[in-house]
């Protein structure tokens, strides 16, 4: 490969890693907002969500906001609210991170069944932007 080739290809994945980093903390600290704003009692129970990669674990401390952590075997922190916010995960974890979304969505909805109403307007506005050619 020649350096006009990994000037490219580093440009490229930069820019990808900085968008799956905003993507991570964009979605977990819009589904955490939903479960804050629509109070439920169960939010002090602690949830595990795990999955091949790492396991999400999700929990409300003394009455504040959930916290959500996103660990790697051996407890190495991918994600946490508590350390970090989205440009802070690193570079080798980003990727597995950002897989694991859907794990993390599927959870938390077992979790508090209600987010699926409660997030219909985030949808319903993404699907706006779809159907009106918005880019992102």
């Amino acid at each position: 490969m020649d350096s006009k080739e990994i000037v490219r290809k580093l440009i490229v994945g930069s820019e990808t890693i900085d968008r799956m980093k905003r993507e991570i903390d964009s979605t977990v600290k819009a589904v955490v907002g939903l479960v804050n704003f629509f109070y439920d009692a169960r939010a002090s129970n602690i949830g595990r969500f795990p999955s091949l990669r790492g396991t999400w674990y999700i929990w409300r401390r003394s009455g504040h906001e959930l916290k959500v952590e996103y660990l790697f075997e051996g407890s190495r922190v991918g994600y946490s609210t508590l350390l970090c916010v989205g440009k802070d995960i690193n570079l080798r974890d980003v990727s597995d991170v950002h897989q694991d979304l859907p794990i993390f969505i599927e959870g938390m909805v077992k979790m508090f069944p209600y987010l699926t109403k409660n997030w219909q307007p985030i949808l319903d506005a993404a699907d706006y932007a779809e159907r009106n050619g918005w880019k992102f």
